[in-house]
């Protein structure tokens, strides 16, 4: 017996109007928010987005798991060149790199890498004296690291639990020796985080404010 032609329509019909309408619930949070701050010569990046974005996938319900998941993700984040490239003629140099969020504060992955104090302590290793000034300066920033870098006592009751917003955040500061070359900037993070779909962007410079959308297809922004 023939089987009319509606019918088989509606048969192969019904299982691409399923997935037309369940996939993309799979994939509606893995964006994120990506806020870009240019003053002179200083460039300012913070990321944020769900934890599913830069793990790749559900949230593992056994802890070992996800914290080797959530370690994988900081080492991928502290990894500046696989994330955002700005123009390479502005010669911009990484200043500092923060990360943090509710999911990475609360498994204790949290923390800050500043490469010029990390290059100090190398050249103090090794014996080379540093500039008076510059030891001043780092003197500064050495006594604020440790007391950023100082736990809260396990005794206080007054310390604050990290509340765990599935959240990761991160935030890159730059230094550009010439900030007019400075015109666009690259984001191959989508590379190092699949599942990250799309970055919302906002930017503000001495024009204003604007946005913009960035994925994978187009990790281009335009800073000028």
């Amino acid at each position: 017996m023939d089987i009319p032609a509606p019918v088989l329509l509606r048969r192969a019909l019904v299982p691409l109007l399923l997935a037309a309408f369940t996939a993309p619930v799979a994939f509606a949070d893995l964006a994120g928010t990506l806020h870009v701050k240019r003053d002179a010569a200083e460039l300012v990046l913070e990321v944020e987005a769900g934890e599913e974005a830069f793990t790749g996938g559900a949230v593992s319900d056994d802890a070992d798991t996800r914290h080797d998941a959530l370690h994988g993700v900081t080492e991928a984040l502290y990894d500046v060149s696989a994330m955002f490239r700005p123009t390479l003629n502005a010669n911009c140099r990484l200043l500092e790199i923060r990360i943090g969020g509710g999911s990475l504060e609360a498994a204790g992955l949290a923390g800050r890498h500043a490469p010029d104090e990390a290059r100090s302590e190398q050249l103090r290793a090794h014996g080379r004296p540093l500039a008076a000034e510059a030891q001043d300066e780092e003197a500064g920033q050495g006594a604020s690291s440790e007391q950023d870098a100082t736990p809260p006592d396990a005794t206080d009751e007054s310390a604050a639990v990290p509340d765990d917003d599935g959240m990761i955040r991160a935030r890159y500061a730059f230094e550009c020796a010439r900030p007019l070359a400075l015109r666009d900037l690259m984001v191959p993070a989508f590379a190092s985080f699949p599942e990250l779909r799309r970055l919302d962007v906002t930017l503000e410079d001495e024009r204003g404010a604007r946005e913009q959308t960035l994925a994978a297809s187009s990790p281009l922004l335009m800073l000028r």
